[in-house]
């Protein structure tokens, strides 16, 4: 699921990342893999790291440039200090699952949740943790942007009624 500190940080190092820097990830889709990049960063310490809404997509329509072909950075000086507490374990999500007043979401599409549709990666099977709820990441999003906040509430109002979401 996660490189190790180590990996992460040399990984970093190679961009040219240092852990003071502030960082804006983005992605071609808007909100899919930068999404997991600043989540990432996040567990591994990094304290100023936003996603550019809308992506690649958001830029280019706002009329900003694009180089193209690699550019020589220095190495950087990433510290990676993991914050274990943002991940749960499967014991604890088994625990969680026992309780009405915690809700366990999936974000896979519908057809994956269900076990419609094959996983897309080698070795996992499809389908669902019996409790949990499918909230498809295409949900919070339109146009690769971020729903603005009242729309995320809207979405989120049947899980976050009497429930933890977690």
């Amino acid at each position: 699921m996660l490189p190790s500190a180590e990996q992460f940080a040399a990984y970093m190092n190679r961009l040219g990342i240092n852990s003071d820097d502030r960082v804006v990830v983005y992605d071609s889709h808007g909100l899919f893999s930068a999404a997991r990049v600043w989540w990432m960063l996040g567990l591994f310490g990094s304290q100023q790291v936003g996603i550019l809404n809308g992506g690649l997509k958001a830029w280019q329509a706002a009329g900003y440039p694009l180089l193209s072909g690699a550019e020589h950075v220095p190495l950087g000086d990433y510290q990676a200090q993991p914050d274990t507490c943002r991940i749960a374990s499967p014991e604890y999500v088994l625990e969680c699952l026992l309780q009405s007043d915690i809700a366990i979401l999936d974000a896979r599409p519908p057809a994956r949740f269900s076990g419609a549709e094959a996983e897309v990666r080698p070795g996992l099977r499809s389908g669902h943790m019996p409790g949990s709820y499918n909230m498809p990441f295409t949900r919070l999003q339109g146009d690769g942007a971020l729903l603005p906040v009242t729309e995320l509430k809207a979405e989120l109002a049947d899980y976050l009624h009497k429930r933890e979401i977690i």
